[in-house]
């Protein structure tokens, strides 16, 4: 896969014009770092945030075809979830770490390293990033912490949603934000 640099906002940029679905973000709205500069005028970039299942499955090598070509975010919670669940796959066998307990030792190792060691290539936003939007999108949406931060994660980036099991109540706040969710099949 191709390494692509990472872009981000800056925290006042509006990102309204994103949300309605603008292909385009201007130079002032963007951390101008030397990544970001290297970036070919009028590139096309499409992000997509992904859950904790769905970046399990990125790490262990099974990237889904429909993420190939995107720039993959995660948020902080669905991180320390998986996080979680690969360190604990020898003592429970859950949705999140049954794949990793299935594996080799080898490649266990690997994938567990890969998930400690998030790549480069995956970002993640920080809460220092998300907090005012997550406490503007508290007024109006009713999620648990793991829900506001992936509508905040998306309303910032413009990003897909990418989710690997339906979660009504995140997918109707998408909706009313003007952002998408895919659910993994």
């Amino acid at each position: 896969m191709t390494e692509r640099p990472v872009v981000r906002l800056l925290p006042k940029a509006p990102a309204q014009s994103l949300r309605w679905g603008a292909p385009w973000v201007y130079a002032d709205q963007v951390v101008m770092d030397r990544r970001t500069r290297a970036i070919p005028a009028g590139e096309i970039r499409t992000f997509a945030l992904i859950d904790d299942q769905l970046l399990g499955q990125v790490l262990r090598g099974a990237t889904p075809r429909s993420l190939a070509a995107a720039e993959l975010y995660t948020t902080g919670y669905w991180y320390v979830r998986l996080c979680q669940a690969a360190l604990g796959a020898d003592e429970r066998t859950g949705v999140l770490s049954r794949p990793f307990a299935e594996l080799s030792p080898d490649l266990r190792s690997r994938a567990l390293k890969a998930v400690l060691d998030l790549p480069d290539s995956i970002g993640m936003l920080s809460l220092r990033e998300l907090g005012p939007t997550i406490a503007e999108l508290r007024q109006h949406h009713q999620l648990n912490i793991l829900g506001i931060e992936a509508l905040a994660a998306a309303s910032l980036l413009g990003a897909h949603v990418h989710l690997s099991a339906p979660s009504p109540m995140l997918e109707t706040a998408l909706e009313s934000e003007n952002l998408t969710a895919n659910i993994a099949k």
